[in-house]
Order: structure tokens, then sequence, then C-alpha cells
């Protein structure tokens, strides 16, 4: 019988070690600590409409983005239509090209020609001449052209070379022959 007391009391004292042990768990984890949360319906509308502004704000942002990013590549395709407008129609290359006597070669802008043989005179705009590159000089009309100099004509403006006989020239860039 001695046993059984002691087997009672080991027996009462494991309940109450579990009871023990239940209170202070469920005391931990109190309604409305940061342990055990409490959602209140202002707190759900509260969040819902803070996502929602931050969506909005995020989408307002990225077509704020597209619209500026549109009228960036719309100022790079008006630049890159000017640059190829201003481009010589000849590329980067000289041609040559014969000028029977009595007939004109007129530059566009930026064309550069090279004379190569005959007998060339310069042809100015009436204030201008043609820029001789080579001999750091502004040629009026009537001037004779040397010989394997470059010329360059700064403006489409009717500047370029008079063949006095037949003439072998090398341009680079727009031209026409009058």
């Amino acid at each position: 019988m001695k046993n059984m007391k002691w087997v009672w009391i080991a027996l009462l004292i494991i309940i109450v070690a579990i009871g023990a042990i239940s209170a202070a768990s469920a005391a931990v984890g109190t309604p409305g600590s940061e342990a055990d949360p409490v959602v209140t319906k202002s707190y759900v509308d509260k969040t819902v409409k803070a996502a929602a502004e931050a969506a909005a704000k995020t989408a307002a942002e990225a077509a704020a983005e597209t619209a500026a990013k549109s009228a960036v590549q719309a100022e790079i395709d008006a630049l890159t239509e000017k640059i190829a407008a201003g481009i010589p129609t000849g590329g980067g290359t000289f041609e040559v090209v014969n000028v029977p006597a009595g007939q004109s070669v007129i530059g566009k802008a930026g064309t550069e020609i090279i004379v190569r043989a005959g007998s060339a005179k310069a042809i100015d705009n009436g204030e201008d001449g043609v820029s001789d590159v080579t001999a750091g000089l502004d040629l009026r009309g009537g001037v004779t052209v040397e010989t394997n100099h470059l010329l360059l004509c700064p403006r489409d403006d009717g500047r370029g070379v008079y063949a006095a006989s037949e003439l072998w020239v090398m341009v680079r860039g727009g031209y026409t022959l009058q």
C-alpha cells in the first residue's frame, strides 16, 4: 500500500505539471498579441487599400516610363532621318566621273571633289567660293582648280567645278551634272 501511495502522488504531480504547462502555453498566445494577432475588418480594409494604391502607382509609373521611352524613340527616329538626309548619297567611297567639256559638277552639302585630269574652273554661289582644303583657300568662281586638290562644297547652294576641257574627277557625296 505504501507503494500505491507513491504511485498516486507521482500521478498527481504529473497531472499538475501537465496543467501548469497547458496554462503557461495558453497565456503566451493571448489574442491580440504578436504571437496571436487579431485581424479586424479595418485592418484588412487598410491593407487592401494600401496594396491597391501601390499597384496603381506602379502602373502609373510604368505608363509614364513607356510614354517617356516612346518620346525618346520618336526623337531618335527624327534625328536618324535628319542624319540620313545629310549623308552624301555616294556613301563613303569616291566615284570616278567623266565630265564632258562645257558641263559642271555641282555638289550637294558635304560633297568632296578631286580634279584628277583636265582643266577645271571653280563655281561659287555668288558670295562664297568652293573650299580648297588642300591649299587652304576659298576658290571664287572662274579660278582654275589645281589637280589633286581636295575641294569641299559646304552647302547645297550651287558650288562645284566647271569643265573647261574634258574632265576626270573623283566625287564623294551627292552631286549633279549640268
